[in-house]
């Protein structure tokens, strides 16, 4: 490498020398020992410059000399245009060397010299010193050696297979190979236009199908090097297609009733006739499931009460009934009420035992368990095969932490075998009554376990002895190590006062747990008359919040799908037996009711415009409505009367009309509760209407959606268009697209089961003369809201309860304006009225005629322009118009049902007073309606109230359907 090197020429030393330490200078003078340029010309501001232009503003020196002689020094020459200086001082002698250094100011060159010379005393020696200045590196060499990378190549994509089901997947698989096999082990980045994939770094992901159309999957393989330009990329194709649906159709069921298995008044076989048989007098549902509290009871429920109710296998014995009180006629020789107890049938109870209520001190109770495994489950099979109907099992459980809820464990029920299975023509060779006179082919022995393990009403620690040894740990839960656990049962048990909500609730949770990891196809649990026993209560087993709805639906979101917020009892002296001041939270607390009562028949967390419900939608969550008729009895009256003032049988009044796609099969349990899960169902009080087909469409024209509902509604099915979707589904649609709704109902023409011919009386105050028994649908309400996502748990969005008494539901029957004073937990402000579609006005629905039967349906369609943002759709309607005084306000929103529930005579307001004839009950206001009392505007006369109060206001309800807008909030919970 070169350097540039100059010389400095202007360097001049002057050096004293003596004999003894003396200064060199005057006579006489005082000695000097520094160093000080010497410049003639006095001070100047230019500085040393080398030939250059450089500048040096110092240099150092170095003298050694005889003897060990050594000095050092600096020169300061940043005022000086030479380098000179006389350096005194210096012992006489020869062999003298000075050696001077010196950098430029910018340090890019430096210069270094040396000289001899000797010192003589009293003399100053001139010694000139060359320097020789060299330039500072100013390049530099490398050292190159090439390497070589062979870059990857990608030799293709697989993917098997190359089209599916939205809902389904797809293997995708790489191949590509790297030559040199460096600079390291390939790596694998994988994208996808749509849809999901198990891992973007794998080298065989899986891609899942979420949206109909074309996904482009890219692949990018890369061998380490740093240039992205060496990765290797490549894209492929696979299609998602709309799933072909399999035909189903709309059939009307009930899964929350009662017999004698529990605390109903009649038998299995008496509910089963009343709800499935089409002749006069029985309600002819298409699907029933039997239900009954968990927990216990004496009474042996396989008994029937009449001989018409006897079959081969289950005869009638004519010393026992299964009623709560003795036959209306004269009892046959040797009965008594103890004949109906398991224990005097003969049938050895099992587990631990217990004693029942002081009428029969000495009768054990049967675990709810062993009547399910043994007596109830045989007894359904054997009907469902007798009548070639479809029944099954469910429980309305006891539930820990709250009240009550509708499940079952359908796994084991009903098998395929039972259709080619002759039915059996005489009991099994187990002598009568002594055991279950029918041989199951499947079993109920999941929701035997589950209501051992699970229902707080079940305290049994037999683990299911001698026949079952239950086990109800649930994988990664504490189990035996929760302060809970009873190592005896090998259940939970919670126990106190302190807390008992608290923890209940958390047994609630293992619950589902337990449905989601053994049976999460096969099970449902659904909170049934959810508002009726208040708010949560952490030291007691109350209602629910809201809080706890979204714990169930994330625990175990197959299985926790809904909530039965339109209860049953709906001819109760309260409606639902919701009632104001009707619990006890301890200390003197007495609580309402969630909402006080229910709103037309349904609770406030479902009727409320904005409430709980709409809360839950707005997350994007599978969350359904449901409603059932919860049958235990007649309350003043028989069975057989067609009056009630407390239940109506099941398909009588309320009924949940479920798509169930079975196809060309019969309808079975798992086609029932898939039906259930999917949200493609609509819930009906008194026939209102019979036939519902609810469709979003995003490209299409008003008239073709029209016409899409119309013939969905004319089939009672949901028709498969591409780009529209039904209750339960989401329209996944491009942003600023147009969605159009499309409604067809039909409103049955003839009379509903109703057994009152005279005017309803809550619409003669408007003077409008309708028999109760014919009621004409007025109005069908649209209502949305949109989807801002799930809500964390822990967020203050995420728990809080409804308010509590008249906070809500005021003295006077009225309720707050808005939602202001309810917590952001339990509502969703963005929920609204959209639309109103009637008979006439601004947006009539049109009367077409089926060319199927000749009814009348009505068409209704709603175009929503230019949507951006994620959001669902829902229905009410009613026989109800808007402003119908104490039923509905001017908006046609329910009001509260307090001023006909007959618990309080001081608020019913609506008169009746058609006068009904001696000969009959029904062609005027019956005898058992309620008569108003003080302060009652209408004190003295009769009021709307029990079965007529259910009769004359009549309400549907919907599922709702999810539109997802593209670059917007995902609609997580609807596949």
């Amino acid at each position: 490498m070169k350097r540039s090197v100059g010389k400095m020429t202007m360097l001049a030393f002057a050096f004293c020398g003596f004999t003894y330490v003396a200064g060199c200078g005057r006579a006489g003078g005082p000695t000097s020992t520094s160093v000080t340029s010497q410049d003639n010309v006095g001070s100047v501001s230019a500085a040393l410059q080398l030939a250059d232009g450089r500048s040096v503003n110092s240099a150092s020196y170095t003298l050694t000399g005889p003897n060990g002689f050594s000095k050092t020094g600096t020169i300061d020459v940043s005022k000086s245009t030479k380098l000179t200086a006389t350096i005194g001082g210096l012992p006489v002698g020869t062999g003298y060397q000075i050696t001077i250094s010196a950098s430029t100011t910018d340090a890019s060159a430096s210069c270094a010299g040396s000289a001899t010379f000797d010192v003589v005393a009293h003399t100053t020696v001139a010694v000139t010193v060359p320097l020789t200045c060299h330039e500072a590196a100013k390049t530099g060499s490398a050292l190159v050696t090439g390497t070589l990378n062979v870059c990857p190549t990608i030799d293709g994509i697989g993917a098997s297979p190359a089209e599916v089901q939205v809902g389904g997947s797809i293997a995708l698989t790489a191949t590509a190979h790297d030559s040199d096999a460096a600079p390291s082990a390939l790596s694998y980045g994988w994208t996808a236009s749509s849809g999901t994939l198990s891992s973007a770094t794998a080298q065989n992901p899986t891609f899942n199908c979420t949206t109909p159309g074309t996904a482009t999957v890219g692949l990018t393989v890369s061998d380490g090097d740093p240039l992205a330009s060496c990765a290797a990329t490549l894209t492929a194709q696979v299609n998602c297609t709309v799933a072909a649906t399999t035909p189903g159709t709309y059939v009307a069921g009930d899964f929350h009733n009662h017999t004698t298995c529990s605390d109903g008044t009649i038998s299995m076989q008496k509910l089963i006739k009343k709800a499935t048989e089409t002749t006069a007098g029985n309600f002819g549902l298409d699907w029933f499931v039997q239900a009954g509290h968990g927990g216990n009871g004496y009474r042996n429920c396989a008994l029937v009460e009449d001989a018409s109710l006897a079959t081969p296998v289950y005869p009638y014995i004519p010393t026992t009934q299964p009623a709560n009180q003795p036959p209306t006629t004269s009892p046959p020789p040797g009965w008594t009420s103890a004949n109906l107890s398991w224990e005097n049938s003969g049938v050895i109870v099992k587990g631990d035992t217990s004693l029942v209520s002081a009428t029969f001190p000495t009768l054990k109770n049967m675990w709810r368990w062993q009547s399910i495994e043994e007596f109830q489950y045989p007894l359904l099979e054997y009907f469902n095969a007798l009548k070639n109907y479809p029944l099954f099992m469910g429980i309305e459980s006891v539930v820990p932490g709250h009240e009550h809820s509708s499940m079952s464990v359908i796994t084991g029920q009903i098998p395929t075998s039972l259709d080619t299975t002759p039915v059996p023509t005489a009991p099994n060779s187990t002598p009568l009554p002594a055991g279950s006179p029918y041989t199951a082919l499947g079993n109920a022995n999941a929701l035997a376990q589950w209501e051992y393990c699970f229902d707080r009403a079940d305290t049994d620690t037999s683990r299911g002895a001698p026949t079952n040894t239950f086990d109800c740990t649930v994988l990664g839960s504490p189990n035996a190590a929760d302060p809970s656990w009873s190592a005896t049962g090998q259940k939970l048990i919670p126990t106190g006062t302190t807390g008992v909500g608290t923890k209940g609730r958390a047994k609630t949770l293992e619950s589902l747990k337990w449905m989601a990891a053994n049976h999460p196809n096969t099970s449902y649990y659904v909170p049934a008359h959810l508002e009726r026993a208040g708010q949560f209560y952490a030291d007691g087993n109350q209602g629910y919040n809201v809080e706890d709805l979204r714990d169930f639906n994330n625990t175990a979101p197959k299985t926790a799908f809904g909530m039965e917020t339109q209860p049953g009892h709906g001819a109760s002296s309260n409606r639902g037996e919701y009632q104001v001041q009707r619990n006890n939270f301890g200390g003197g607390v007495i609580v309402d009711s969630v909402g006080g009562t229910t709103y037309g028949g349904t609770g406030v967390y479902g009727g409320q415009i904005g409430g709980v419900w709409d809360s839950m939608l707005g997350e994007g969550r599978n969350f359904w409505f449901f409603a059932s008729s919860d049958w235990h009895n007649r309350g003043s009256f028989g069975p057989d009367d067609r009056r009630t003032t407390q239940d109506f049988f099941p398909g009588e009044y309320q009924r949940n009309f479920t798509m169930v796609r079975n196809g060309s099969d019969k309808l079975r349990p798992q086609a029932i509760v898939d039906g259930l899960r999917t949200g493609n169902s609509f819930a009906t009080g008194g026939q209102i209407i019979d036939r519902l087909a609810f469709v979003a469409c995003v490209g299409k024209a008003d008239a073709i959606v029209g016409e899409i509902a119309g013939n969905a509604a004319i089939s009672k099915t949901s028709l498969t268009f591409a780009g529209c979707a039904t209750m339960g589904e989401k329209l996944v649609v491009p942003s600023g697209s147009d969605v159009v709704i499309g409604i067809s109902v039909r409103d049955p023409a003839g009379p509903n089961f109703s057994p009152y011919t005279f005017p309803n009386p809550s619409l003669a105050q408007l003077m409008i003369n309708q028999p109760i028994n014919f009621p004409v649908l007025d109005h069908v309400d649209l209502i949305g809201g949109l989807v801002s996502g799930y809500r964390t748990p822990g967020a203050a969005d995420y728990a809080g309860e409804w308010p509590r008494n008249t906070a809500w539901l005021h003295a006077d029957g009225t309720t707050p304006p808005d939602l202001s004073g309810v917590p952001a937990a339990a509502k969703n402000l963005t929920a609204q009225l959209l639309k109103t579609f009637n008979g006439s006005g601004a947006t009539p629905w049109t009367p077409v005629t089926s060319s199927v039967d000749g009814t009348t349906f009505l068409t209704m369609t709603f175009r929503i322009p230019a949507v951006t943002a994620s959001q669902y759709f829902r229905l009410r309607g009613t026989n109800m118009p808007p402003a119908v005084p104490f039923e509905t306000d001017a908006s046609g929103n329910p009001l509260a049902d307090v001023y006909t529930n007959a618990n309080d005579l001081k608020m019913l307001r609506i008169p009746c007073t058609t006068v009904h004839t001696a000969a009959s009950q029904f062609d005027g206001c019956p005898d058992h309606m309620a008569v108003a009392a003080t302060p009652s505007p209408i004190v003295g006369q009769k009021a709307v109230s029990f079965d007529v109060a259910a009769w004359s206001d009549l309400w549907f309800y919907s599922n709702p359907i999810y539109v997802q807008v593209t670059g917007s909030t995902v609609v997580a919970g609807v596949p």
